[in-house]
């Protein structure tokens, strides 16, 4: 009877847990596997990156969640951007389709091997775009050529990765659930 009650308890506060993580925000999260491109021209050194122009956003190059963005105007936020060595946050660029924002902030910066007259990065993002939740973790890829003196094109892909917040629940459901079991085990004797 006590592990019924005890269980009946942790089910409660698991299920009290998920409402109030889902209710949290109004806004659902972008999608996993959301992918949102970017196309433009830089010049770039051994620590920095230098956007030329104008960065576009092909229809083509975006997916799920942030199709809204498809063919938006975008904005560079650090120009030049820092990337050797990375030291704080950046919002690297800013997307406006109609009345909907995608804001990007690099989180880390990987510098992948690559040949000369080309550059290659990678890291993680924090994406907040209009009607999502806000903050959503992604991946990111940038690769670049040419170098310092001529301009070159560059590509940038974004993509959503899950959220374990509700995995990570249903987590501790389980181990609570456990832990009470094993808590009121007892052996059973024989006759």
């Amino acid at each position: 009877m006590k592990l019924l009650k005890a269980g009946a308890s942790a089910a409660m506060l698991g299920a009290l847990a998920l409402f109030l993580s889902a209710n949290a925000a109004h806004a659902g999260p972008i999608a996993p596997g959301s992918v949102l491109n970017l196309t433009g021209v830089d010049t770039f050194t051994a620590t920095d990156v230098n956007f030329n122009g104008t960065v576009s956003v092909p229809v083509a190059g975006v997916t799920n969640s942030f199709a809204i963005l498809g063919g938006g105007t975008v904005t560079n936020g650090a120009n030049p951007f820092v990337y050797s060595p990375y030291t704080a946050d950046s919002e690297i660029f800013t997307v406006t389709e109609g009345g909907n924002v995608g804001t990007f902030d690099i989180k880390s910066v990987n510098v992948l091997p690559s040949s000369a007259g080309f550059l290659d990065l990678s890291g993680t993002a924090t994406v907040s775009l209009t009607g999502f939740d806000s903050n959503e973790l992604a991946t990111w890829e940038f690769g670049t050529q040419a170098g310092s003196t001529t301009p070159g094109s560059f590509s940038a892909t974004i993509e959503a990765v899950p959220e374990p917040g509700p995995l990570a629940i249903l987590s501790v459901g389980l181990i609570g659930l456990a832990f009470t079991k094993r808590r009121n085990w007892q052996p059973r004797i024989s006759a």
